[in-house]
């Protein structure tokens, strides 16, 4: 009867056990971004509005600009 209760017990904790481990996963650091870029603001084009300035954005491997623009305040 003993060894019928420790078989259960192994067969529960090994399940129990190896989930305690996590997987770690070593992300390779990104390179520092271009300098920001030199934009022409133009008149505010309504009442309210705001401007949001450029700025770079890490897409697929690499640097892309998102110029400025401007947008309604909340």
């Amino acid at each position: 009867m003993k060894k019928v209760i420790c078989i259960i017990a192994v067969i529960i904790l090994i399940p129990l056990l190896s989930s305690c481990y996590r997987r770690i996963y070593v992300v390779p650091a990104r390179p520092e971004p271009p300098s920001v870029q030199a934009e022409v603001v133009g008149p505010v084009p309504y009442v309210g509005a705001v401007w949001v300035g450029g700025h770079w954005v890490w897409v697929h491997g690499g640097y892309v600009w998102v110029p400025g623009h401007w947008r309604a305040a909340y």
